[in-house]
């Protein structure tokens, strides 16, 4: 049966195998035809794979016409004998014809479809390539020899036909080792250095178009461009005519078609195959012995390049029969060496099975040959040692590298590719597709190795949504909005939300103005090395997010760029404001990158001033020691959540933020190099070392909850926090370097309990009492304060934040520990507890300044520090300053507030638990309040308190003043002061009342009532015109009873003088104009009453003025500047208008040093100008005096005199 099978198969074979389908296409004179010719032992598989290798580096056209990339099988038959036979016959005896040319030409017939050719060949298939040349050329049927053209590669030829280029390397073994010495050949003109893997360095894809790709590129360009279009080649016919097939053609493809068919298919051939591929040398010897040596060599030779691809002979059956033919006596044998690029191995032993097998079917067992030589200088016969060498089989697929050499678009989706270069300034251009229901909506490239070089670039710019479209657009184009955000929040945009991951970001950016899209979306994963020395882009237009990228290699190297920043304002017509930046992530194991990352937010001039939007987040992942870098700017961001990495560094300015309940798990965290990170809310920090290095700044939150062992702070670094927060840290070792700080400066209230009364001009009070400010203001704990500081009633000044440090190690202060205030503000609290504290910086809660503004605010009292201890070796400042400045004519200053030093391995106990006068009838006994830290005692009417002497019980080991058992005067209360072992204190108030006279009627009910203010007027009104310096003006208090005592009384903020009760519920205070004094040019003369009454009742201060038109000129007309307008006048200016009246128009009240002024007018307000007698030279600056004493301004101010000024002389 299987017979018959066979014989119906060559008689199909043989009669349809011809029924040739011609191509309909036309011969077109547009375009350009590359075909590829491969060599010996490559199955068609291989074939097409190098043509789509070559293929990948061309773009779709060439000179703007239509490139065409195919190939022309060159077949194996007799699984490399008929081939190995054809290359003897082409490479020796120069062969123009043989069975596959015809093939060949028969293939062309129906695949070329433009005039101009180019022929690729390889190896053996460059002996077609010049037969095919040779067969159509310019002869009848085929193409002129202007249109065609023949490119080799590892020629193994002596020409190239047509005076083709070609390129051979002095490393390739084949061709040099083994042809080159029987044939003369092409000289080699390039040298490929091989690499570990690349065997013989014959092989067209992984070697020659590996190493020397760009160059092979370059010359089948410059080969193309010789090409010319014909007239002899038209459109209706084939571009190439099919041959005659002759009948003994026929027979020789049907005796081809089924050996190979019996042999491919038969496994006992194919262990044949496999196993004896170096026997086909001693085959085809045996056949044309009359060639000898030369035949075997290089036969060996062109087939070396194939062994690599014959299957695994360990995995196929063996036949142990030995055919060799016996070793030749006293013969001198040489045999050629196995170079390491044969990879050989020891084949396995048969088993007794296969013995059995081998010897009933009598299949004899391939042997692999050597080739000995007898005799000296390479003279004498040759013959074939046969030796057990069986071929390493190299599974591995072969790298397919393609280049992009010119710009090229992908649509979005998912490309594959071996080695991918984007290379002479090409544009790889990434499409995004906004209206895919996929989550990725941008392009991801696969690739064993990426690289982009120098001047090309991998471009998503502007391939994300639509104008107004995605998650973090605003609508609205054609008016005045905001821009759309990503990774960065857009200026001023309404949704105030970012969205999609910044550790694995995939989404397009959001678009902003009109025909303006965001940026796309890149997803790059590379199994071995991604070099980019170019840039990687996904920008926004204008108004316009960024988009994505995001990366994922082995091995990241190069200086380039990856970028996706936001677009810039949009201006034309409307304003948008600028994009956020997008989000970049790159994920490596090593990495010696060293070029930029950047996601910028849009910048523009909008209205008056200059905006940015936000940056969005990049960062570089280590995978392999799970390392976290960001050197840019990043977002932890709770859909991430939580973060676990080994290292954390911030370097190089990266601004680093984190949204509220974010959880960061690290060994280790670096800042340095002016890096800042800002912690959320209800962030939790378990990272065992801090270190803040290089001007870098830690914010903290004020909710987080951080786990560590060690916080260093270095290089003029900071940890601060949010205003109004408590800075607490609760961690065994706290190292401050000097220049570095732990700061809640200008961190607490902006007003507080220690804030002056409304409307005054003192200075915030906490642990001191602040300039002027009432002596109640102070509050808080001095031992364990945990207060804000308060501000003062100016501005928004605050007072010094609240710092709370416990450290069960050690604490290192070289640098500073502050919570001071701002101007006018008190200073805030510093509460330590520690087990060891040692260094020479500084602790200090120091109240602010004095302000000094239209008018004056008194400085801040000091705040509050207290230091627990167990060891004290620091040597450096501890300080609550309450602040100076210069008021009025002298010098003032705010109360010092409270450093308290505690040792905690003393005891703390400081309570005073009995305050009683035992020798009273009957005994009186105190009440202790341990809340308000008060005691009360109550003593009969008539006791003499100026000499009482109390009986007092303190805590254990405490001890208190004034002592215990002394007389102390009680006629007003009194503080007892406990100071307890470890030098903690505790202050108690002691008051002593007497009971009323028992005889006495019962005294009235107490006086609560305030005064009553309900008018105020400036005397006398209405007034027109000026008060000037020296002139009283007359408050005039209108309240609800006489007897009241004067508390505050201002007009324009300064104190009145001669306060007068009219005794009928009037009053009346003076106010003297002084220079200096704010002057008032509209509205109402501002005053403010506080009265008290007998009983010591305050009122709130009264400030509502009846309206008068009275102003008041509290400043002298001064001469500012003196400027030449003409050779001959000069416009003096002065600091306000002047009374025209009082200015002499002589001009003998000004001097013009070298001249002599003629006269003086006021012609513009506040300046007056001078004719001179005699010119001005060019570059003339004299001085000009002043020394009237007649001037005066409006409110009748005589001016300041003499001034003089330096003459601005602008003439040419």
């Amino acid at each position: 049966m299987k017979n018959k099978i066979f014989v119906i198969l060559i008689l199909v074979l043989f009669f349809f195998s011809y029924l040739r389908v011609f191509a309909d296409e036309t011969c077109s004179s547009s375009g350009y035809s590359v075909f590829t010719v491969n060599g010996i032992l490559n199955d068609e598989i291989d074939a097409i794979k190098n043509k789509d290798k070559l293929k990948s580096r061309f773009a779709t056209t060439y000179n703007n016409e239509p490139l065409i990339v195919d190939y022309l099988y060159n077949p194996t038959h007799l699984a490399g004998i008929g081939d190995a036979i054809d290359a003897v016959e082409q490479g020796l005896f120069n062969q123009e014809s043989d069975y596959d040319l015809v093939e060949m030409l028969n293939d062309a017939s129906q695949k070329v479809t433009t005039q101009k050719l180019l022929l690729v060949g390889h190896s053996q298939g460059n002996f077609y390539a010049n037969n095919f040349y040779d067969k159509t050329a310019s002869q009848s049927g085929g193409v002129p020899k202007e249109s065609m053209g023949v490119y080799g590669v590892a020629t193994p030829a002596n020409r190239v036909a047509g005076e083709g280029k070609y390129l051979t390397s002095d490393t390739d073994n084949v061709i040099n080792s083994v042809i080159a010495k029987v044939i003369k050949i092409l000289s080699p003109n390039i040298h490929i250095p091989l690499q570990n893997g690349d065997g013989n360095g014959h092989s067209f894809s992984d070697v020659y178009l590996k190493y020397q790709g760009d160059k092979i590129i370059s010359d089948i360009k410059s080969s193309l461009d010789k090409l010319q279009n014909n007239d002899e080649q038209v459109p209706q016919d084939p571009c190439i005519s099919p041959p005659e097939l002759t009948t003994f053609h026929k027979i020789q493809s049907v005796a081809f078609t089924s050996a190979d068919f019996v042999i491919n298919n038969t496994s006992k051939a194919g262990v044949y195959i496999a196993d004896g591929a170096y026997n086909i040398g001693a085959t085809i010897g045996s056949v044309i012995h009359d060639v000898g040596l030369v035949v075997n060599n290089t036969i060996s030779g062109l087939l070396a390049n194939a062994i690599d691809s014959l299957p695994d002979p360990s995995s196929i059956t063996t036949i142990p029969v030995d055919v060799s033919e016996p070793e030749k006596e006293n013969s001198s044998q040489e045999k050629i060496p196995v170079t390491a690029d044969e990879k050989t191995a020891t084949v396995e032993p048969a088993s007794e099975s296969n013995k059995k097998e081998n010897e009933t079917n009598n299949i004899p067992q391939p042997i692999i040959p050597g080739v000995v030589s007898h005799g000296g200088n390479g003279g004498g016969n040759s013959e074939i040692v046969n030796e057990e060498i069986s071929p390493i089989v190299d599974t591995t697929a072969p790298l397919i590298t393609t280049t992009i050499d010119e710009n090229t678009t992908l649509a979005s989706g998912e490309y594959n590719y071996d080695n991918l270069i984007i290379t002479n300034n090409a544009i790889l251009t990434l499409e995004g597709d906004p209206l895919s229901l996929d989550s990725f909506k941008g392009v991801k490239i696969n690739a064993v190795n990426l690289t982009v070089t120098e001047g090309a670039s991998i471009s998503a710019d502007q391939k994300g949504y639509d104008s107004g479209q995605g998650p973090g657009a605003v609508e609205a184009l054609s008016a005045s909005s905001p821009g759309a955000s990503y990774g960065g929040l857009s200026y001023n945009n309404p949704n105030d939300a970012t969205y999609g991951s910044a550790i694995e970001p995939i989404d397009l950016g959001s678009g902003g103005a009109s025909s303006n899209n965001g940026g796309g979306a890149i997803r790059i994963v590379v199994s071995d090395t991604f070099t980019n020395n170019g840039i990687v882009s996904s920008d926004g237009g204008y108004s316009s997010s960024g988009g994505s990228i995001y990366v994922t290699t082995n091995n990241l190297v190069g200086s380039g760029i990856f970028r996706a920043n936001g677009g810039q304002l949009y201006q034309f017509g409307y304003f948008k404001s600028p994009g956020g930046g997008g989000r970049i992530a790159v994920y490596y194991q090593t990495s010696s990158f060293g070029g930029i990352a950047e996601v910028k937010g849009g910048c523009g001039n909008y209205g008056n001033g200059y905006i940015c939007s936000n940056n969005g987040t990049v960062g570089f992942f280590d995978t392999l020691n799970n390392n976290l870098t960001i050197n840019n700017s990043w977002l932890f961001q709770k859909n991430d959540s939580p973060f676990n990495f080994n290292h954390i560094t911030f370097t190089d300015d990266a601004e680093v933020t984190s949204e509220d309940d974010v959880n960061i798990t690290a060994n280790d965290i670096l800042m340095d190099k002016n890096s800042s990170f800002t912690l959320g809310n209800n962030q939790i920090l378990n990272i065992p070392t801090i270190t803040i290095d290089e001007n870098s700044t830690l914010t903290f939150s004020g909710s987080e909850t951080i786990t560590t062992d060690t916080f260093n702070l270095k290089g003029n670094s900071i940890l601060t926090i949010l205003p109004e927060q408590i800075l607490s840290l609760t961690i065994p070792n706290i190292n401050i370097d000097l220049g570095s700080s732990i700061s809640a400066n200008k961190k607490g209230y902006i007003e507080g309990p220690g804030a002056p009364l409304e409307n005054s001009l003192a200075g915030a009070s906490y642990g001191g009492v602040g300039f002027n400010n009432i002596l109640t203001s102070t509050y808080g704990d001095d031992t364990e304060p945990i207060d804000f500081g308060s501000g003062g009633r100016v501005g928004n000044f605050r007072g010094g934040g609240a710092i709370r440090l416990i450290s069960t190690g050690t604490l290192v202060n070289n640098g500073t520990i502050s919570a001071n205030g701002d101007l006018v503000s008190s200073g805030g609290s510093i509460y330590i507890t520690a087990n060891d504290i040692s260094g020479s910086g500084n602790f200090s809660t120091n109240g602010g300044g004095m302000y000094v503004g239209a008018v004056f605010y008194g400085p801040g009292g000091g705040g509050r520090l207290a230091i627990h201890y167990k060891t004290f070796s620091f040597s450096g400042i501890k300080e609550a300053l309450g602040r100076c400045g210069n008021y009025g004519n002298g010098a003032v200053c705010s109360e010092d507030g409270t450093v308290k030093m505690i040792n905690a391995s003393f005891s703390s106990l400081k309570t005073i638990t009995t305050f009683n006068f035992g020798s009273l009838i009957p005994e009186v006994v105190g009440v202790v309040d341990e809340v308000n830290h008060t005691i009360v005692l109550t003593v009969p009417f008539g006791t003499d308190v100026t000499t009482l002497v109390p009986n007092i019980l303190i805590s254990l080991g405490a001890s208190i003043n004034p002592s215990a058992d002394v007389v102390q005067d009680f006629t007003n209360p009194v503080t007892y002061t406990v100071t307890a072992e470890n030098s903690s204190t505790q202050d108690y108030i002691v008051t002593v009342t007497v009971s009323p006279d028992p005889n006495l009627p019962p005294t009235p009910d107490l006086d609560t009532t305030p005064p009553v203010i309900s008018a105020l007027s400036i005397s006398p009104s209405p007034i027109f015109g000026y008060a000037k310096i020296g002139d009283t003006i007359t408050l005039s208090i209108t309240a609800d009873s006489t007897g009241y005592t004067a508390q505050t009384v201002n007009v324009n903020n300064v104190a009145t003088t001669d306060f007068i009760d009219n005794g009928n519920g009037t009053y009346t205070a003076n106010y003297i104009v002084s220079s200096g004094d704010s002057d008032i040019t509209s509205g109402t003369i501002p005053a403010s009453v506080i009265l008290s009454d007998a009983s010591g009742n305050f009122n709130v201060a009264y400030t509502t003025v009846i309206p008068n038109n009275l102003k008041i000129d509290a400043n002298e007309p001064t001469l500012v500047s003196a400027e030449v307008t003409t050779v001959t006048t000069i416009d003096v200016v002065f600091s306000e208008d002047i009374d025209g009246n009082t200015v002499n128009t002589t001009g003998n009240e000004f001097t013009v040093s070298g001249h002599t002024v003629s006269s003086a007018e006021e012609l513009v307000d506040g300046i007056i100008t001078l004719t001179l007698s005699t010119a001005i030279g060019t570059g003339e600056t004299p001085n000009v005096t002043f020394t009237s004493t007649n001037f005066k301004d409006l409110a009748g101010n005589q001016a300041i005199n003499p001034t003089a000024v330096i003459l601005i002389n602008n003439l040419p």
